[in-house]
């Protein structure tokens, strides 16, 4: 868990870092993409994932406030059939 938590939020900064370096003022908000298995023998990682995400995104936007940037995450869901 704590992995995957810290690779989640180094690709999370590492995201909002490169894409406040293009932004345009107009582009105040960086959204980014997960896909998260919610279903399946990979259900309990998925879970971890995006509680991981919304602490990486609240972390993350506490930092790029300075800068009028923010960041926001949308989950995608993954359920295999």
């Amino acid at each position: 868990m704590r992995r995957l938590s810290c690779a989640v939020c180094g690709l999370l900064a590492f995201g909002a870092i490169s894409a406040s370096a293009v932004a345009q003022p107009d582009d105040a908000e960086v959204v980014i993409g997960a896909v998260l298995p919610m279903s399946g023998a990979w259900r309990s990682s998925g879970i971890e994932s995006e509680a991981a995400l919304a602490i990486a995104v609240e972390h993350i936007n506490a930092y790029l406030d300075a800068f009028g940037l923010s960041l926001s995450a949308k989950g995608y869901k993954y359920c295999p059939r």
